[in-house]
């Protein structure tokens, strides 16, 4: 099969694009801090990373085209291109033309705001929300492309415009396991001579009203100022990947990142240990990684569980443990694909953060696994350490 690099990288977080987030990763700040969401005053205060300013000047020449963008959609537009721009991919680069494309975003995204002036109009007698009235009239004081901007498909659709990539291509939602799957198909797509060039990416607006409301049900939120945090600090981020295989990387003459050695869905439930192990032995036999980097942790008890399954896989050595949800927020359905670039980042500069005591990485694992979530487990080598 072909090996597969990583040509370009696209990150932004609460810190901005990748290089401001690997700093502020590397002194140990955290962007997390309280926030509610606009117009809900009765929401708890939560733990969350808010995105930092959005500039599309570079990337967005018709301005009227932002009107089509929701929040999703801009830190997807924005990522992507940063991608694109380090795989010296952009302005409508030949390669583009078959470029294929699999993007996950996070659930339909929007604040009271937004729809305030329908649902203050729309109530019943006593007091509550007239669905019906909402819906045949209510609707209808809203933005008009509002229902253009929630759309799913949306991101993958203006990158698709803005960028020119008119390979095969496919838009999942809303968790970090479907964006496995995104990943598993680019990878095997260049590996079986499907396409030569993959654009892979997750975005989320996860400060919206709706994600945040479907978390707080499951109890699977954060909440500022408790004394142990049992839940997700979530964010608003994206996260892009160019993927691209070696003949392809020679031909145009870019230099790669980073080796894609695999990626891989096991199906398991929360307890269940084996289906780590046996996925983990098949990704790097008996030579284990040297750290996990680890996504999607409720709280501490989910690190012990990655601890006690590198333990039975790679007995007596024990990989060592890192993750960024504490940095940037969890993400959802571009949190694996966060931790995917800035690992493919520690492994460019062989640099770990200080604070994490690890050596300079050849050979990084990165899982993913949130409850009722298959685990996911991506294989990632530095170049020097795959030539």
């Amino acid at each position: 099969m072909k090996r597969v690099f990583i040509t370009g990288t696209g990150l932004h977080t609460g810190f901005g694009n990748l290089v401001n987030t690997w700093k502020a990763i590397c002194a140990d700040r955290s962007a997390l801090c309280g926030y509610k969401p606009p117009g809900a005053h009765h929401f708890p205060e939560i733990l969350a990373a808010k995105a930092q300013h959005i500039d599309l000047e570079k990337y967005v020449p018709d301005r009227k085209m932002m009107k089509y963008m929701s929040m999703t959609s801009k830190l997807a537009v924005l990522a992507a291109g940063r991608a694109l721009n380090q795989a010296r991919l952009l302005e409508n680069h030949p390669a583009c033309r078959q470029m294929a494309m699999f993007v996950t975003t996070g659930m339909i995204s929007f604040d009271l705001i937004d729809v305030s002036r329908a649902a203050a109009t729309c109530k019943s007698p006593d007091g509550r929300l007239d669905y019906i009235s909402l819906g045949t009239h209510g609707l209808k004081m809203c933005h008009p492309l509002m229902p253009f901007k929630m759309l799913h498909n949306m991101p993958l659709g203006l990158i698709s415009i803005l960028y020119g990539l008119k390979g095969e291509n496919f838009i999942n939602y809303p968790t970090a396991e479907q964006s496995g799957i995104c990943l598993q198909t680019a990878w095997r797509g260049i590996c079986l001579e499907r396409f030569e060039i993959a654009l892979v990416g997750g975005s989320v607006h996860g400060l919206g009203l709706m994600p945040l409301v479907e978390l707080l049900r499951k109890k699977q939120l954060a909440l500022n100022n408790q004394p142990i945090r049992a839940g997700w600090p979530v964010n608003d981020t994206s996260a892009f990947l160019v993927l691209e295989s070696e003949e392809s990387t020679a031909m145009r003459g870019v230099q790669p990142l980073a080796e894609l050695k695999g990626a891989v869905l096991s199906v398991t439930n929360d307890l269940d240990i084996q289906p780590k192990l046996e996925s983990w032995m098949n990704l790097f036999a008996s030579k284990p990684p040297n750290a996990i980097v680890y996504t999607g942790a409720l709280d501490g008890c989910d690190a012990q569980y990655y601890e006690r399954a590198a333990a039975n896989a790679w007995s007596p050595t024990v990989s060592d443990l890192i993750s960024f949800d504490d940095h940037i927020g969890y993400g959802q359905s571009a949190a694996l694909l966060s931790a995917v670039v800035l690992a493919t980042d520690m492994l460019t500069h062989q640099k770990a953060p200080d604070w994490s005591r690890l050596p300079p990485p050849s050979r990084l694992l990165v899982v993913s696994k949130a409850p009722q979530q298959n685990l996911v487990s991506v294989r990632l080598d530095s170049v020097e350490a795959s030539s």
